[in-house]
């Protein structure tokens, strides 16, 4: 009665049976039985991203493309310019800007009284001299030019604001170094002035139409950047001897504007 009962079991389960002696045959012969079997372990293993060197020197790789396919390379990122100051990204500038046109002669007297009696409440202060006068400048805010031509030094003077600051500044005051000038009058008045109005103001000699330089010129942000494109005309076209002149010419070419010494109820007394 057991004998036809195994029997009829084993009937039924032959597959199965059949399938555990497999499955115990290949156990045995794949499954190391000592530490010295470890090339045998990886023979039987179909995945060929495994490298066939020993199990104890192998390293992963990074693999930075883990799709199908070969990954698109990058195009090269564009070199963004950042500016220096949060204030020129968000396009904020500084209210004045003030430049002296003076000698070597006046270094050590009148530039350095001037630089002594105005530099603490006008920080942007330049004194524009050839470049000889450099060498023995005492005052450290001198600028220099190689050019020694007396008569366009005013249009040197142009070109290196508006290189180097005319971003920075919404008003530009031009003076010679014989005048007195008084910085707390003057930094009132730009205060009270608009930035959208195009802006030559000084005090014009008789009825000239261009302001004079021992007055001092003050000049928009606007005007100095129409003054900006135009300097080779400028330079063709001096040919005064008085620096007030060739400045108003220039001013006037580019902007036909003539001077003015009353602005927005404002007027200019320094």
């Amino acid at each position: 009665m057991l004998s036809r009962y195994v029997a009829s079991q084993v009937k039924h389960n032959g597959y199965f049976l059949l399938g555990l002696a497999v499955g115990l045959y290949v156990a045995l012969v794949c499954v190391p039985l000592d530490d010295g079997a470890a090339e045998t372990l990886l023979d039987c293993v179909s995945d060929t991203s495994i490298s066939a060197a020993p199990v104890d020197d192998y390293e992963p790789q990074r693999t930075e493309a883990r799709g199908q396919g070969v990954a698109p390379v990058a195009a090269p990122a564009r070199s963004v310019q950042r500016p220096r100051y949060y204030s020129t990204e968000l396009g904020i500038r500084e209210r004045l800007f003030v430049g002296v046109l003076s000698s070597e002669e006046a270094l050590s007297g009148r530039a350095a009284a001037l630089n002594r009696t105005v530099a603490h409440l006008l920080p942007a202060l330049k004194f524009f001299v050839t470049a000889s006068a450099t060498r023995r400048a005492s005052l450290p805010n001198v600028v220099g030019f190689t050019d020694t031509r007396e008569m366009l030094k005013p249009f040197h003077v142009l070109k290196y604001v508006t290189d180097n600051y005319l971003d920075e500044y919404d008003f530009f005051f031009l003076v010679g170094d014989t005048s007195f000038v008084n910085a707390r009058r003057l930094l009132q008045l730009v205060r009270g002035l608009g930035v959208s109005h195009n802006l030559y103001m000084g005090v014009a000699d008789d009825d000239s139409p261009y302001c004079s330089l021992e007055h001092g010129i003050l000049l928009s942000n606007g005007v100095l950047r129409s003054v900006q494109g135009a300097l080779d005309w400028c330079v063709r076209n001096a040919y005064s001897r008085h620096h007030h002149e060739n400045l108003g010419r220039c001013i006037q070419h580019t902007t036909q504007l003539s001077c003015i010494d009353t602005m927005q109820v404002l007027h200019i007394t320094l």
